[in-house]
């Protein structure tokens, strides 16, 4: 059997003079038929690179939205709005920080989706 454009091939039998492969599962793959297994290889590749860019986006923008409910959570525990932040002191303490980690996320995940697959 072929894998992967390896090829194998039957001892050549001799069929009424004239001298021909053996059929079966064991033949010898043409130029052709080595094309079209790689593009089908590059076809399911491309497909797989797509819904990973997708999911890659999905748990980036989900990720970038919580880096902003904690920047909003953090803002409004700072002026006694809200109960407690979980963090009170460091760097996580800070709207900023949490800014600052949300926009590139978010922008990250705009540009892996925007040429991913989309349903109908």
């Amino acid at each position: 059997m072929a894998v992967l454009g390896m090829a194998r091939a039957r001892a050549p039998v001799e069929l009424s003079g004239q001298l021909q492969v053996a059929q079966g599962p064991f033949l010898f793959e043409t130029e052709q038929t080595n094309h079209r297994t790689l593009e089908a290889w590059k076809a399911w590749c491309v497909g797989a690179l797509r819904y990973c860019r997708a999911l890659a986006g999905l748990i980036g923008a989900t990720a970038s939205m919580l880096a902003f409910v904690f920047a909003a959570w953090s803002i409004t525990a700072d002026l006694s709005w809200t109960s407690a932040f979980p963090w009170s002191r460091g760097p996580l303490s800070h709207w900023l920080t949490w800014c600052a980690v949300g926009a590139p996320l978010r922008i990250a995940a705009h540009r892996l989706t925007r040429s991913s697959p989309r349903r109908s």
